[in-house]
């Protein structure tokens, strides 16, 4: 594989992974008790940076990696799953609020 393919792929598949994780931890825990929303999205979000830095250290020491492909297709897929987590949430409380007023 390509140099630049390999950091492409790195870069997209670390925030990939570590964002479906949490937000089914999220989301599993939101079910069962909304009012526990912000502490879960507060402790995923800290969980996250954690294991985004572990992740990126250990490829930064272990592999050789295209750093600008690296760097530019995290953060497009890093922004695209916030925005898709945020927008996925944004939905499902104003369905539970619409459920309320029924």
């Amino acid at each position: 594989m390509q140099p630049t393919l390999f950091s492409i792929f790195l870069g997209s598949s670390i925030p990939f992974v570590i964002n479906i994780g949490t937000f089914a931890i999220i989301r599993k825990i939101i079910v069962q008790s909304p009012e526990k929303a912000i502490s879960a999205n507060i402790a995923a979000f800290i969980i996250r940076l954690i294991l985004y830095a572990v992740a990126l250290i250990l490829i930064a020491s272990l592999l050789e990696v295209v750093f600008s492909a690296f760097v530019l297709s995290f953060f497009v897929v890093f922004i695209f799953l916030q925005i898709g987590e945020a927008l996925y949430f944004q939905r499902f409380f104003s369905s539970q609020k619409s459920d309320k007023t029924k």
